[in-house]
């Protein structure tokens, strides 16, 4: 007892001196009504990591979006992905706040942005005014919550930013009256062997266990003492809960302490994007390819560049030199500095492993550019794309109908890869007038086709790569579908009415779309995960009478559909 007391201890010694970068109750609550959380900061996603919190807005859109201080717009920007519609507003204090998915803008800036779109004669915009050009004091209104981009839900996405660096930070310590006091919750305890001669229960693989235990204390179930030989670490699956919130977070701070020795450690007050993607070496990138569940490994391998880390012994791997049993704690604290450990006890042994063999073709180290040639197939891989030295390997799937090529499986889909790969694949002989409709996609776990684009050249396909995989050459020579809702030759529509359509495209993807009224350019915009697309008829660019309506959509491979129609506006 008197061993986790210290370890605890010692762990909120160095939580406590972790936070003098942030300033207290100089930015408001961007929202007036009370703030719950779906979405916490540096929260565990595919591929990155949360830039901010998301902040509830009682189930719906429109909610008042408020300056939290005096600042200016400095950056708008209109998606039909990622953010959708988001401002920047920079603060004399050096910090920036981002407001994303939002509904619509005030009216000044909606009249600028909408200016612009018609200059551009293109619904996504980012634009950066003149520092004088919007300007906003604290408290002033700036626009409504919403649910566009990428959202999966009405909220309020919200970030504080480093002006100068533009890392995103923690928003939690800002003081922001969020309540918290609920400690984190611990699902479950994985085990890695690091190299070939490791091994964790006798094998040279991972082994995952399942812990019992609440309220901030637990332990590996039914007291099992795992027997350990080698170099090995820990991993663990957590979340962290809020009150009068039914969503999971992300843990903020995670430290393994070994025999009282803090061998690992990481918190996550801040990061930079050009660092987010180096989350698929944090997490066990296999676990959630396969189960959808998030470990984080606490251990660091050769080319993680990740800044979250404090000064980890031996990178977090764990070995012993003796047969005895240690004690092993894995503790896991939020913003709010409520803790929860996991303690549990290893055995080491000195034992010969299991090793279970792949059919390994070659050995790829991270820090080279490595290549893989042969007659129908290359496949580059850049330098510090991969995260660790790998045993490489490849093969040919069986044909399957409406393919250019042999499948190719380019080593798996649970090995991340950090920087895109450069692959190219030997296409069957087509007609001249098809080559540019040929590109390369991925078979993903149901078999079905998902384009990662090409272009033809001398016989071979080539496009880049961010996952690895099974890879095929196929063809899209089919043109988007369009489908009107509820526009059609004859229909009236009062001015100010909205016109819709649904856009789709069955392989290679939208690439523009363009509706005109009598050959004017007008403004549709774009809900990609709607697959929607809305022109609202604008009186001050339309006169109310007959008209020609089109709409003209294009895929990435060149196809295109065309709608017209006569209509009438009044």
């Amino acid at each position: 007892m008197k061993y986790y007391i210290t370890v605890i201890c010692m762990f909120i010694s160095l939580f406590a001196n972790s936070q003098s970068r942030f300033i207290k109750n100089y930015f408001s609550a961007p929202l007036k009504i009370p703030l719950f959380l779906s979405g916490n900061f540096a929260e565990l996603r595919s591929n990155h990591f949360h830039s901010g919190i998301d902040l509830l807005t009682q189930g719906v859109e429109g909610k008042n979006i408020y300056a939290p201080a005096d600042g200016f717009i400095s950056r708008i920007n209109v998606s039909p992905t990622g953010y959708g519609l988001a401002l920047y507003i920079d603060h004399p204090n050096g910090y920036t706040t981002v407001y994303g998915h939002l509904r619509n803008f005030n009216k000044r800036i909606n009249a600028y942005v909408k200016s612009v779109q018609y200059e551009q004669k293109s619904y996504k915009v980012t634009l950066y005014p003149d520092s004088m050009k919007f300007r906003v004091k604290k408290g002033e209104f700036i626009g409504s919550s919403g649910n566009s981009g990428s959202s999966g839900g009405p909220h309020l996405h919200f970030e504080i930013r480093d002006t100068k660096t533009e890392n995103p930070m923690n928003c939690l310590f800002f003081g922001f009256n969020i309540i918290d006091k609920i400690s984190p919750t611990i699902y479950e305890i994985s085990l890695y062997p690091i190299d070939k001669n490791s091994s964790i229960d006798l094998k040279h693989a991972k082994k995952i266990f399942a812990v019992s235990g609440a309220n901030g204390s637990y332990k590996l179930a039914n007291n099992v003492v795992p027997i350990v030989s080698g170099n090995f670490a820990v991993g663990i699956r957590a979340n962290d809960f809020m009150n009068r919130s039914r969503f999971r977070f992300g843990i903020y701070k995670l430290s393994v302490v070994v025999d009282s020795q803090v061998v690992y450690s990481h918190k996550t007050n801040e990061f930079s994007f050009d660092e987010t993607a180096y989350i698929n070496s944090l997490t066990d990138y296999e676990e959630y390819r396969r189960n959808k569940k998030w470990f984080t490994k606490c251990y660091i391998q050769p080319n993680n560049k990740l800044s979250i880390y404090g000064n980890n012994k031996n990178t977090g791997v764990i070995s012993f030199n003796d047969t005895k049993k240690h004690n092993i704690s894995i503790i896991a604290t939020d913003e709010s500095n409520n803790v929860s450990t996991a303690n549990f006890v290893v055995e080491n042994r000195k034992v010969e492993p299991k090793i279970v063999k792949t059919p390994v073709r070659k050995v790829f180290q991270y820090s080279e550019i490595n290549r893989l040639i042969t007659s129908d197939l290359s496949v580059i891989i850049p330098k510090n794309a991969l995260y660790d030295t790998l045993e490489f390997y490849y093969g040919k799937g069986k044909r399957i109908a409406h393919c250019y090529s042999d499948i190719y499986k380019i080593h798996n889909q649970y090995t991340p890869l950090h920087k895109s790969a450069i692959i190219s694949i030997k296409a069957d002989s087509v007609a001249k007038k098809y080559r540019s409709k040929l590109l390369i996609s991925r078979l993903n776990r149901y078999n079905r086709f998902v384009s990662v684009g090409g272009e033809w050249a001398e016989g071979f396909v080539t496009t880049k790569i961010r996952k690895f995989g099974r890879y095929v050459v196929t063809i899209d020579t089919v043109p988007p579908k369009v489908k009107a809702l509820n526009i059609y030759t004859g229909k009236q529509f009062l001015m100010g009415g909205i016109i819709n359509f649904k856009i789709d495209d069955n392989l290679s993807g939208i690439e523009s779309y363009d509706g005109r009224i009598d050959d004017n350019w007008v403004l549709f915009e774009y809900d990609k995960k709607k697959k929607k697309i809305s022109y609202r008829i604008d009186d001050s660019r339309i006169d109310a009478g007959r008209h020609i309506f089109e709409l003209r959509v294009v895929d990435k491979k060149g196809n295109e559909k065309i709608f017209r129609a006569k209509i009438f506006i009044k």
